[in-house]
């Protein structure tokens, strides 16, 4: 087993952990409730940028972010065998958890700059 491995499976079981619970009620209240009228004040734009203020807050959603990137990026380059691509699985790993750090990188830049 290699050192780094416990960490990766790690952030894997945290990013699922997250995409199952958290994903469905932001889904919930962002996009359905809130359109409806029920949750109107809770996902106003001014309500919901005012709580992606503080650097606390835009650390939070940057790591609830990358754990779910990171979970959907390996569980793609575990699929791409099954799906008979014809790249190792090594590479699709690779191309996975490279593409999920530049879109992690990306938000954060897009966060701080805000």
């Amino acid at each position: 087993m290699h050192k780094l491995e416990p960490m990766w499976w790690g952030l894997f079981s945290v990013g699922g952990t997250i995409a199952a619970f958290l994903l469905p009620a932001m889904i919930l209240v962002v996009g359905i409730l809130g359109p409806m009228g029920i949750a109107s004040e809770a996902t106003s734009f001014v309500r919901i940028d005012s709580a992606l203020d503080g650097l606390i807050s835009k650390i939070g959603f940057v790591v609830v972010f990358s754990t779910i990137t990171m979970h959907c990026m390996h569980r793609i380059g575990a699929l791409v065998p099954d799906l008979k691509i014809p790249v190792s699985k090594k590479l699709a790993s690779a191309i996975g958890h490279l593409g999920a750090l530049i879109m992690t990188a990306a938000v954060l830049v897009l966060l701080l700059d805000s």
